[in-house]
């Protein structure tokens, strides 16, 4: 229980809470996965369909695909959008926390990895990652088209530390994992693989947008703003492999005493 010191302080001891038969019972795929991995792709599809819907020009020389900078120049599409990473963020500073202390008590219980620093490694991905979180905010509360300079920081802030927060996690995994399982070494290769193509998928959206701003190519803007959202993509679906990392069987449990407090297990 996440309140068993009020519990014992009550009387109420840790046995006579899990006996208690569960009011509420979900996993924790079922709560979280949807909160992380839905509100961004949804937030395109309908950021798109009011691009269209409101004729909203994406550029002056006729592009077909709205990038993260023109949405946060329009509205509605500005606060849909700033809706969905309100969500997605929020749930992910809570999990960029559990992963500080899953990856902190992995490294505790190996046997076989002894390194004086990794506390430092584990704590500096922390850092970056919720440098990252910031930067995301930075981009999307703060319009290209309200302050250019300051969104495009926001932008190459957002890259810079989410490269960097993967480097330092994908060390501090294999610290705390070392000598790998098969399967943890299969959870590393997906992680890899995935830090793999958003490395590729930032040269692609980096070129892309040379050559729209340098030779203004017809549908290159596009293509950048194809590869851009392939970039977003791929950059939720390496933070959401945490969920999948976790035991299968974890539940959060609502249960209900005989004076209607709730307890959560």
């Amino acid at each position: 229980s996440m309140n068993g010191k009020d519990d014992l302080e009550k009387g109420i001891s840790q046995e006579d809470i899990f006996l208690q038969k569960p009011r509420f019972r979900i996993s924790i795929y079922g709560l979280f996965v949807p909160l992380i991995a839905a509100p961004v792709p949804i937030a395109l599809i309908l950021c798109i369909y009011a691009c269209y819907h409101y004729d909203h020009q994406f550029s002056e020389y006729g592009e077909v695909l709205p990038s993260i900078s023109e949405i946060t120049g329009h509205h509605p599409e500005r606060y849909i959008w700033r809706y969905s990473v309100g969500v997605y963020s929020g749930v992910k500073i809570l999990f960029d926390v559990l992963v500080w202390y899953f990856l902190d008590d992995e490294y505790k219980r190996n046997k076989h990895s002894f390194v004086s620093y990794f506390h430092n490694i584990n704590l500096l991905r922390l850092i970056f990652v919720e440098c990252e979180n910031l930067s995301l905010y930075l981009l999307v509360f703060v319009g290209s088209n309200e302050n250019f300079p300051i969104h495009r920081n926001g932008f190459a802030s957002f890259l810079f530390f989410a490269h960097i927060g993967f480097i330092f996690h994908l060390y501090a995994w294999y610290l705390a994992k070392k000598p790998f399982s098969a399967e943890s070494r299969k959870y590393f290769i997906r992680r890899l693989t995935l830090a793999t193509l958003h490395a590729i998928c930032l040269v692609l959206v980096l070129y892309l947008y040379y050559r729209w701003e340098d030779y203004h190519e017809q549908y290159m803007y596009s293509k950048f703003a194809f590869f851009e959202w392939i970039l977003v993509g791929l950059n939720i679906l390496y933070h959401i492999q945490f969920i999948f990392e976790l035991p299968k069987d974890i539940t959060l449990h609502l249960y209900k005493k005989e004076n209607t407090d709730s307890k959560i297990k």
